[in-house]
């Protein structure tokens, strides 16, 4: 995913903090992960089905609402 990406870019003038924050962290691990998932055109429920994970679940992770980071597991 480029830096011109719309999803990355609004987030860019936070990135310049010397430490950002975990929200924004979370926030970038989810915007990332779209445009991934975006670009292998699946759907968020296909997706969701590969890694075992809920629909919903992934929906969060990708707002950046996850509770907690995804485990390797």
């Amino acid at each position: 995913m480029s830096a011109e990406s719309p999803r990355i870019s609004r987030l860019e003038p936070y990135l310049s903090r010397t430490e950002p924050a975990p929200t924004l962290l979370k926030m970038l691990v989810g915007v990332q992960l779209a445009g991934f998932r975006e670009d292998a055109g699946l759907s968020q429920d296909q997706a969701a089905r590969a890694v075992g994970f809920s629909p919903a679940k992934l929906s969060r992770i990708e707002a950046g609402k996850g509770r907690r980071p995804p485990t390797e597991a």
